[in-house]
């Protein structure tokens, strides 16, 4: 019994000598460790930011050439001009122009209510609508719009100046249709418009820069919009670059519509070559 407890004591003592003689982190390599996992986030971080920048770009035109597609569709198969049509930058003077007319509440209120849920659509949303449907009689135009109102993934817009210099070089062209919806009074729009073969209307090819940024509308203390005209910031998307001796945008992502044919395409701007 004596040799087994003395055995016993000095394996404990033995397992104890083991135990304190464990190495363990200094408080030196501890910082050391530290610093290094910082700096793979620091490093890290920005480049998941981009992915996610990519991602909301990719998504917006992946939309937006769906819809194209499907824009071009309808015009051949209804034999019809069908349009892309994107909110104004005069939503409230069109919101004016319903509010002087002489029409009873019940009929006004609703289109005024449709109206400014347009405001946050601003240089983000656009429709498919169709000049007429199969059936309806030769020459006559019944627009109707195909689609809801859609907006671009939170943080991107169209370049504004697309919008803002509709009817203009280097806008959008232009279209009297009903807004915001099919028995509204009708209000000149900007568009890329597609005819019954499937071309687009305007003859010349057509651009739909993406860009990031943000649309902020003043507000009363109740929360109700201000008749102001909107900060529109755009915070990415576009790289300035130098052609002929000048400054000009060049989009990351745009949709490029040919004019003979319709089909729409995303061009990407990697930085390394010639602006187009």
């Amino acid at each position: 019994m004596n040799d087994t407890n003395q055995n016993t004591t000095e394996r404990t003592k033995l397992g104890q000598a083991r135990r304190s003689g464990v190495s363990a982190f200094t408080l030196l390599e501890l910082l050391v460790v530290i610093a290094i996992m910082a700096i793979i986030v620091s490093t890290s971080l920005p480049a998941l930011k981009g992915l996610g920048r990519t991602g909301k770009n990719t998504g917006a035109a992946r939309q937006v050439l769906e819809d194209l597609r499907y824009a071009r569709q309808v015009a051949l198969r209804n034999r019809s001009d069908v349009y892309m049509v994107f909110t104004p930058s005069n939503i409230w003077s069109i919101i004016r122009n319903v509010d002087r007319e002489k029409l009873p509440p019940r009929k006004k209120d609703p289109r005024l209510l449709s109206l400014t849920n347009m405001i946050e659509k601003q240089y983000s949303g656009y429709a498919i609508v169709s000049m007429r449907t199969v059936g309806d009689q030769p020459g006559q135009k019944f627009p109707n719009y195909l689609t809801e109102w859609k907006k671009l993934p939170s943080g991107m817009m169209i370049a504004p100046h697309k919008i803002t210099q509709a009817g203009q070089a280097g806008g959008f062209g232009i279209q009297s249709v009903p807004f915001p919806i099919s028995d509204s009074s009708p209000a000149v729009l900007p568009v890329v418009g597609f005819n019954s073969r499937g071309q687009l209307k305007s003859g010349r090819d057509e651009v739909i820069p993406l860009v990031s940024g943000n649309v902020m509308h003043e507000m009363d203390r109740f929360g109700n919009y201000r008749p102001s005209r909107p900060d529109v910031q755009v915070t990415g998307g576009f790289s300035d670059v130098v052609e002929n001796g000048q400054y000009k945008p060049a989009y990351h992502h745009q949709i490029r519509i040919n004019s003979m044919t319709g089909r729409a395409q995303l061009e990407e701007w990697s930085g390394d070559e010639d602006v187009k």
